[in-house]
C-alpha cells in the first residue's frame, strides 16, 4: 500500500509539472517541416494561405460566382474531413511600415525629393488603414492511419479545393512548417519575432511548441471568461445567436473594427444522407410539437393561430432547407464561429470586445464569451484544424453549406509590395498602393500609362521616373521627349541632357555594336544589327523579299569585315559597290535614310553618355 501511495503521489506531481508548462496548453502533437501537422490521435492537417481577390467592388454576378465556387469547395468535403477558416487581423506598427516602404536617404541632392515622398506615404498611412494587416488561411484536416496516408489524402483534398477557387482566380498556397509556426507565433506572441528553425529544434532536442509557446499563460482569472498571455489579455467569444438573414459583409466589417483578432469558422460536414435524415427528423419533431400546441389551444378555446411566431418561422425555415438540400445537394455542417480578441490591458481588451459586439448587433448576431473553456477556445482559434469545443452542443450550430460560405473571407485586393513605389490610395480599403515592378511579386517589369487627355499621364510618368531614380540610383533611365516637358527633372536627378535636333552637334551611329556585357551567351552582334536594318528598311519601303533580306544581311556582314567601326555611310558604300543593281528598293530606302537623316544616324557617335539618367 505504501509503494502504491508513493507512485500515486509521484504521478500527481508529474501531472502538476506538466500542466504548468505553457507548451502543454497547445493541443497538437507534432508539426513537421513540410507543413503537415499531427493534431491528435489519427487527425492530421495542413494550412493554406488564401490569396485576396476583388470581391467587394465586383458586380453582383461576379460576387455570386465567387460565393458559388467557395460554396462548392466547402461542400465537396466528406464527413471524414474538417474545414477551418482563419482571418488574422494584426497591427502594422508605423515604424515598421515606414521602414519597409520609405525611401532611404542617400546624403545626396535627391534627399529633398525623398523626404517629400516619405511625407506623402506617412500622411497616407495616418489617413488610411495601413496600420492593419488582414491575412486569410484555410486549414483542412482529415483522419489517417499514418503520415504517408495523411499526406496523400490532404493533397487530393486541397487540389480539389484549390481547383474550385481557381475558377474565380483565388490562389491557395500550402504553408510549410516554418510558415505555420510564424502564423501561430503572431497569435500566441503578438509583436514578437519567431527565433529559430527546424535545424535549431533538432540540435537542441526541442519541439516546435518551444518556439511559439508564450512564457506565461493564466486561464484561472477571476470570472473565468478571459486569460492572460505574457503581457497581453485575451478573450474568445462565440456566436451564440445567428442572424436570421446572414450577410457577406459581417466578416469584412469585423476585420475593419481596428482590433487585433482572429476570426475562426469551424465546419465538419455530415453526409448528404445524414443531412436529409437530420432535417426530416427535426421537421417531424417540430410538427409534433405544433400539433400538441394546436390541440392545447383548441381545448382551452383559443385559436390555433396564436401559436408562437418563432415556431412557425422555424417550421418554414426547415421546410425551405429540406427543399434546398434536395435540389442542390448541399450538406449540413457542424459549425462554430469564434472570435479571439487581445490587447495590452483588460480595459483596452473590453473596449475592443465592445467593438466586436457592436458589429455583431448591426447584423443581428450575438457574441458571448466562453465560460471555463477559454483554453480549449484558444486552441480552436489557432489554425490547427480541430474544433476543441465540439463536445458541447451549446457552441455548435448545424448549418447548411451556403450559411458557411456566405461569411466570405474575400473583400478587396490590396497591392503593398515591400520596397514598392507609391502609386496612390486604394479608394475602397484606404490603404496605400505600393508596387515593386522589379520584384518577384510581378511576372515582368513592363508597364504602360493610359488615360484621357488631362487625366494625369505626364504626372504619373514623372512620378514613376522620380520614384525609380530615388529608390535605385543605379537604374538606367532614358527619356525621349519631343515636347521638352521633362527637362526640369534632369538637374535634380543628376541627369544628362542629349540634344538631337537640327543645328546640334549630336549624332547617333545606328551601326554601333552593343557592349558585350549586355549580350546573351551565343549572340552575334553583327547578326543583331543585320536584323535591325532589315526591320528598319521593311518598315520604310513596305514588304521586302527573301532575296532582298539576304542581300541586306550580306552587305552588313561585308561592311563589318571591311570597317572596324562603320557607320551607315560605309554600309551604303558597300551596297553601291557590290549589290546596287540587284537591290534597287533597298537602295532607295538607304538613300532616303542617308540624305534625310544623314546628320543624325549616319555619323559616328558625337556624345558618350556616362550617366544612368539620359534625356534625349
Amino acid at each position: 500500500m505504501r509503494k502504491t501511495s508513493k507512485k500515486t503521489k509521484k504521478l500527481k506531481k508529474q501531472q502538476k509539472i506538466k500542466a504548468a508548462s505553457t507548451q502543454n496548453s497547445l493541443y497538437y502533437t507534432a508539426l513537421f517541416e513540410d507543413g503537415l501537422m499531427h493534431v491528435v490521435d489519427d487527425i492530421f492537417s495542413m494550412t493554406y494561405t488564401l490569396g485576396a481577390i476583388n470581391y467587394t467592388t465586383a458586380h453582383v454576378e461576379k460576387q455570386k460566382q465567387v460565393l458559388s465556387q467557395y460554396n462548392k469547395a466547402i461542400n465537396q468535403l466528406s464527413e471524414k474531413e474538417h474545414f477551418q477558416l482563419s482571418l488574422l487581423v494584426t497591427k502594422n506598427p508605423k515604424g515598421q511600415y515606414m521602414q519597409e516602404t520609405a525611401y532611404p536617404l542617400q546624403n545626396d541632392a535627391g534627399d529633398e525629393l525623398r523626404n517629400e515622398l516619405n511625407q506623402i506615404i506617412e500622411t497616407s498611412y495616418d489617413a488610411g488603414r495601413n496600420n492593419w494587416n488582414v491575412e486569410r488561411f484555410i486549414t483542412l484536416s482529415t483522419h489517417a492511419e499514418n503520415t504517408r496516408n495523411a499526406q496523400k489524402r490532404l493533397l487530393n483534398i486541397s487540389d480539389a479545393f484549390a481547383d474550385e477557387l481557381m475558377a474565380v482566380k483565388a490562389p491557395m498556397e500550402a504553408q510549410d512548417g516554418m510558415q505555420r509556426l510564424k502564423t501561430m507565433n503572431k497569435i500566441l506572441r503578438p509583436g514578437k519575432p519567431l527565433y529559430g528553425d527546424y535545424q535549431d529544434i533538432e540540435r537542441s532536442k526541442r519541439t516546435t511548441k518551444d518556439l511559439i509557446a508564450p512564457n506565461y499563460l493564466d486561464f484561472k482569472k477571476v470570472g473565468k471568461i478571459d486569460f492572460q498571455m505574457d503581457d497581453h489579455f485575451g478573450q474568445v467569444l462565440y456566436l451564440r445567436d445567428f442572424p436570421r438573414n446572414l450577410s457577406d459583409n459581417m466578416c469584412k466589417e469585423l476585420t475593419e473594427a481596428e482590433a487585433e483578432m482572429v476570426i475562426t469558422i469551424h465546419a465538419t460536414p455530415y453526409s448528404i444522407a445524414k443531412t436529409a435524415k437530420k432535417l426530416r427528423e427535426e421537421a417531424t419533431n417540430l410538427e409534433s410539437d405544433v400539433i400538441k400546441r394546436e390541440m392545447k389551444a383548441s381545448e382551452r378555446g383559443y385559436s390555433t393561430r396564436h401559436i408562437a411566431r418563432t415556431i412557425r418561422e422555424h417550421q418554414e425555415d426547415l421546410n425551405e432547407q429540406i427543399e434546398f438540400v434536395e435540389e442542390t445537394g448541399d450538406k449540413q455542417q457542424a459549425s462554430t464561429f469564434l472570435i479571439y480578441v487581445w490587447d495590452e490591458s483588460k480595459e483596452a481588451l473590453y473596449h475592443q470586445i465592445d467593438k466586436v459586439k457592436a458589429v455583431g448587433e448591426k447584423f443581428g448576431a450575438v457574441f458571448e464569451p466562453l465560460y471555463l473553456t477559454q483554453e480549449e477556445a484558444l486552441n480552436s482559434s489557432l489554425p490547427i484544424g480541430k474544433n476543441y469545443l465540439d463536445y458541447e452542443r451549446t457552441f455548435m450550430r448545424d448549418l447548411i453549406t451556403p450559411n458557411i460560405s456566405i461569411n466570405s473571407p474575400f473583400t478587396s485586393q490590396d497591392v503593398q509590395h515591400k520596397g514598392g513605389t507609391y502609386y496612390g490610395t486604394n479608394q475602397l480599403s484606404k490603404n496605400n498602393i505600393l508596387i515593386n515592378r522589379m520584384g518577384s511579386e510581378m511576372k515582368n517589369a513592363n508597364g504602360g500609362i493610359m488615360a484621357v487627355s488631362g487625366g494625369g499621364k505626364s504626372f504619373a510618368a514623372k512620378n514613376e521616373i522620380i520614384a525609380t531614380r530615388l529608390r535605385n540610383p543605379e537604374a538606367e533611365i532614358i527619356i525621349l521627349d519631343m515636347e521638352r516637358e521633362y527637362i526640369p527633372l534632369a538637374d535634380p536627378l543628376d541627369g544628362e541632357v542629349v540634344t538631337v535636333a537640327p543645328g546640334s552637334d549630336t549624332s547617333i551611329n545606328i551601326l554601333e555594336l552593343a557592349d558585350a556585357k549586355y549580350m546573351e551567351a551565343g549572340d552575334s552582334p553583327v547578326a543583331i544589327k543585320s536584323n535591325f536594318l532589315i526591320s528598319l528598311i521593311s518598315n520604310l519601303v513596305g514588304h521586302i523579299t527573301a532575296g532582298q533580306r539576304t542581300k541586306i544581311d550580306s552587305v552588313t556582314q561585308q561592311t563589318f569585315r571591311e570597317y572596324a567601326t562603320p557607320t551607315l555611310q560605309e554600309w551604303y558604300k558597300v551596297l553601291k559597290k557590290r549589290h546596287l543593281r540587284r537591290c534597287k528598293r533597298v537602295d532607295r530606302c538607304a538613300r532616303t535614310i542617308y540624305h534625310w537623316i544623314f546628320k543624325y544616324v549616319c555619323k559616328r557617335n558625337q556624345c558618350e553618355c556616362v550617366k544612368e539618367f539620359n534625356y534625349l
